[in-house]
């Protein structure tokens, strides 16, 4: 009876050890949500929307916004990427300042692009682009999305 109690005992004490070393490795390795929490407090996320459009088209959004267009070229902070399937291409760059340029051969001299801070819904640029270049300023932990429209 003695064994047994002693054995209860033993089972017991590693048991509540075990879980004890496990509890503490839960709590302090860092999560990615904490690591996430981290990048995106000194970046922001810049995705573009590209499409293509008649020129003549009034409301480019409800008429066009679906017609993307896949691997178009663009650049930003030096980083230089492909429209996905979708039409659809991101980049996550320090917040700042930021040239974004259009450099596939489907540029045709004449777009529409629409840039909106989704976080605060302020628009970042709104207007015609003959060079394939548009600038916008980012923040922080912002999402940004740039509707780019080629007029033909």
């Amino acid at each position: 009876m003695i064994r047994s109690i002693a054995m209860n005992s033993r089972l017991a004490l590693t048991t509540a050890l075990m879980l004890g070393l496990f509890t503490v490795t839960i709590l302090s390795a860092p999560t990615s949500t904490s690591a996430q929490q981290a990048a995106s407090a000194s970046t922001s996320k810049i995705t573009i929307h590209k499409a293509v459009c008649p020129s003549a088209t009034a409301n480019l959004f409800a008429s066009c916004h679906d017609n993307r267009v896949a691997g178009v070229g663009f650049t930003v902070a030096g980083v230089s990427r492909h429209t996905d399937a979708n039409g659809v291409v991101s980049w996550g760059p320090s917040a700042g300042t930021w040239k974004i340029h259009e450099f596939s051969t489907s540029f045709t001299g004449n777009a529409w692009v629409y840039c909106r801070d989704l976080t605060t819904n302020t628009v970042l640029f709104d207007g015609r682009t003959t060079t394939g270049n548009v600038t916008i300023t980012t923040v922080a932990g912002h999402q940004n999305v740039c509707d780019w429209y080629n007029l033909v």
